[in-house]
Protein backbone atom coordinates (compact mmCIF):
# COMPACT_ATOMS: atom_id res chain seq x y z
CA UNK A 1 0.00 0.00 0.00
CA UNK A 2 2.95 2.61 0.81
CA UNK A 3 4.44 1.69 -1.82
CA UNK A 4 2.04 1.77 -4.46
CA UNK A 5 1.35 5.18 -2.69
CA UNK A 6 4.74 6.51 -3.15
CA UNK A 7 5.14 4.98 -6.86
CA UNK A 8 1.68 6.92 -7.89
CA UNK A 9 2.85 10.19 -5.72
CA UNK A 10 6.54 9.87 -7.94
CA UNK A 11 4.71 9.51 -11.38
CA UNK A 12 2.06 12.28 -10.49
CA UNK A 13 4.56 14.78 -9.76
CA UNK A 14 6.41 14.10 -12.91
CA UNK A 15 3.67 14.50 -14.77
CA UNK A 16 2.34 17.49 -12.96
CA UNK A 17 5.50 19.32 -13.61
CA UNK A 18 5.60 18.55 -17.52
CA UNK A 19 1.77 19.08 -17.86
CA UNK A 20 2.60 22.19 -15.75
CA UNK A 21 5.52 23.09 -18.38
CA UNK A 22 3.69 21.80 -21.46
CA UNK A 23 0.50 23.88 -21.38
CA UNK A 24 0.11 27.70 -20.11
CA UNK A 25 -3.20 27.13 -18.50
CA UNK A 26 -2.19 25.42 -15.81
CA UNK A 27 -0.95 27.55 -12.66
CA UNK A 28 0.50 26.49 -9.20
CA UNK A 29 0.44 29.59 -7.93
CA UNK A 30 2.02 31.95 -9.96
CA UNK A 31 0.37 33.93 -13.23
CA UNK A 32 -0.86 32.03 -16.64
CA UNK A 33 0.43 32.58 -19.67
CA UNK A 34 3.85 34.43 -18.71
CA UNK A 35 5.22 30.68 -19.61
CA UNK A 36 6.84 28.20 -17.71
CA UNK A 37 9.67 29.77 -15.16
CA UNK A 38 11.99 27.78 -13.03
CA UNK A 39 12.55 30.29 -10.45
CA UNK A 40 8.76 31.14 -9.81
CA UNK A 41 8.24 26.86 -9.65
CA UNK A 42 10.76 26.74 -7.27
CA UNK A 43 9.05 29.86 -5.30
CA UNK A 44 5.70 27.71 -5.26
CA UNK A 45 6.91 24.60 -4.83
CA UNK A 46 4.42 23.85 -1.45
CA UNK A 47 1.62 24.22 -3.78
CA UNK A 48 2.81 21.65 -6.35
CA UNK A 49 3.74 19.15 -3.43
CA UNK A 50 0.46 20.01 -1.57
CA UNK A 51 -1.20 19.72 -5.01
CA UNK A 52 0.54 16.45 -5.66
CA UNK A 53 -0.58 14.98 -2.88
CA UNK A 54 -4.01 15.99 -3.38
CA UNK A 55 -4.20 13.89 -6.41
CA UNK A 56 -2.40 11.19 -5.75
CA UNK A 57 -5.25 10.45 -2.87
CA UNK A 58 -8.01 10.91 -5.64
CA UNK A 59 -6.91 8.68 -7.93
CA UNK A 60 -6.21 6.27 -5.53
CA UNK A 61 -9.72 6.44 -3.39
CA UNK A 62 -12.20 8.86 -5.15
CA UNK A 63 -11.23 7.13 -9.30
CA UNK A 64 -12.05 3.93 -8.48
CA UNK A 65 -15.14 4.64 -6.79
CA UNK A 66 -16.23 6.87 -9.73
CA UNK A 67 -14.98 4.37 -12.23
CA UNK A 68 -17.54 1.50 -10.49
CA UNK A 69 -19.72 3.95 -10.73
CA UNK A 70 -19.67 4.63 -14.40
CA UNK A 71 -18.60 1.66 -15.81
CA UNK A 72 -21.58 0.93 -17.76
CA UNK A 73 -21.26 4.45 -19.56
CA UNK A 74 -17.59 3.91 -19.81
CA UNK A 75 -18.43 0.99 -21.62
CA UNK A 76 -20.61 2.53 -24.19
CA UNK A 77 -18.66 5.15 -24.87
CA UNK A 78 -15.46 2.86 -25.22
CA UNK A 79 -13.58 3.96 -22.10
CA UNK A 80 -14.04 7.76 -23.61
CA UNK A 81 -16.20 8.88 -20.15
CA UNK A 82 -12.71 8.37 -18.27
CA UNK A 83 -11.75 11.99 -19.68
CA UNK A 84 -14.75 13.23 -17.68
CA UNK A 85 -13.76 11.48 -14.71
CA UNK A 86 -10.53 12.85 -14.41
CA UNK A 87 -11.87 16.29 -15.01
CA UNK A 88 -13.93 15.70 -11.66
CA UNK A 89 -10.48 14.77 -10.48
CA UNK A 90 -8.74 18.20 -11.66
CA UNK A 91 -12.07 20.16 -10.95
CA UNK A 92 -11.98 18.73 -7.23
CA UNK A 93 -8.10 19.54 -7.04
CA UNK A 94 -8.68 23.08 -7.80
CA UNK A 95 -11.36 23.13 -5.32
CA UNK A 96 -9.41 21.66 -2.68
CA UNK A 97 -5.76 23.23 -3.44
CA UNK A 98 -6.31 27.47 -3.21
CA UNK A 99 -3.58 28.20 -5.37
CA UNK A 100 -3.60 25.82 -8.07
CA UNK A 101 -5.85 26.55 -10.60
CA UNK A 102 -6.61 25.79 -14.63
CA UNK A 103 -7.74 28.93 -16.68
CA UNK A 104 -9.64 28.97 -19.91
CA UNK A 105 -7.36 27.81 -22.70
CA UNK A 106 -6.66 29.90 -25.91
CA UNK A 107 -5.54 27.76 -29.33
CA UNK A 108 -4.83 30.86 -31.35
CA UNK A 109 -8.39 32.44 -32.00
CA UNK A 110 -10.09 29.69 -30.52
CA UNK A 111 -10.77 30.53 -26.46
CA UNK A 112 -12.25 27.01 -25.01
CA UNK A 113 -14.60 27.06 -22.55
CA UNK A 114 -13.62 25.58 -18.92
CA UNK A 115 -14.83 22.28 -19.56
CA UNK A 116 -12.53 21.54 -22.80
CA UNK A 117 -9.86 23.19 -21.06
CA UNK A 118 -10.15 20.78 -17.55
CA UNK A 119 -10.43 17.74 -20.59
CA UNK A 120 -7.31 18.92 -22.55
CA UNK A 121 -5.56 19.15 -18.84
CA UNK A 122 -7.07 15.54 -18.26
CA UNK A 123 -6.45 14.26 -21.82
CA UNK A 124 -2.27 15.65 -21.70
CA UNK A 125 -2.00 14.48 -18.15
CA UNK A 126 -3.88 10.89 -18.52
CA UNK A 127 -1.49 10.06 -21.73
CA UNK A 128 2.07 11.29 -19.74
CA UNK A 129 0.33 8.79 -16.35
CA UNK A 130 -0.27 6.36 -18.85
CA UNK A 131 3.23 6.47 -20.86
CA UNK A 132 5.29 6.90 -17.23
CA UNK A 133 3.46 4.21 -15.67
CA UNK A 134 4.49 1.91 -18.08
CA UNK A 135 7.89 2.23 -17.94
CA UNK A 136 8.01 2.13 -14.32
Amino acid sequence: MITSFVRNYFVIGVVLFVTDWLLPNVSLGYAVGNGFSPTEFVDHLPTFLVTVLVLTILSMVVRPILQMLSAPINFMTLGLFSVVINVVLFWLATYLVADFSITPLAIGDLQLNTFFSYAAVAVVFGFLQGFLAMIF
